[in-house]
């Protein structure tokens, strides 16, 4: 069927500008086209595109998955109406990776800022973690 020049309504691939009928367009709301493939962290971009959703939910888009967990997780947490304060970040790190959450956060927080040596620290001590026996979280089943 043809509807506004896209060949199928319920494909977004055939036609980019439009989505499900009734189903929010959240594009570039987790991570912006185009933009250098880094983790995105902060800013409220992903959040409140996770809150646009309507009875049918939202749908939001990454291209780079595993890079862009922080933003992935704070548009989950727009979607389902839950908080998203640095603590639920900590708590999130935690169930990826135990006891290296804060470690982790820190780390995300660093992407966006212009410290270099903090940054430079913040590498070493995630590289000195190669050596110890890491613990899997709730998120990561081994």
């Amino acid at each position: 069927m043809v509807h506004d020049g896209c060949v199928d309504d319920w494909s977004p691939l055939s036609c980019p500008n439009r989505l499900r009928p009734g189903c929010p367009k959240a594009y570039g709301r987790i991570e912006g086209e185009s933009s250098f493939p880094l983790t995105n962290f902060g800013g409220d971009t992903a959040y409140t595109g996770g809150q646009s959703a309507t009875a049918r939910g939202v749908m939001g888009n990454a291209q780079t998955h595993c890079v862009q967990l922080p933003n992935t997780f704070a548009f989950a947490r727009g979607a389902t109406g839950q908080s998203l304060t640095d603590e639920d970040y900590v708590q999130f790190a935690d169930s990826l990776i135990r006891n290296q959450d804060r470690l982790i956060v820190q780390s995300w927080q660093a992407l966006s800022d212009i410290n270099t040596s903090a940054m430079r620290d913040l590498a070493n001590r995630l590289e000195a973690l190669e050596t110890e026996n890491l613990k899997p979280g709730r998120l990561n089943p081994r």
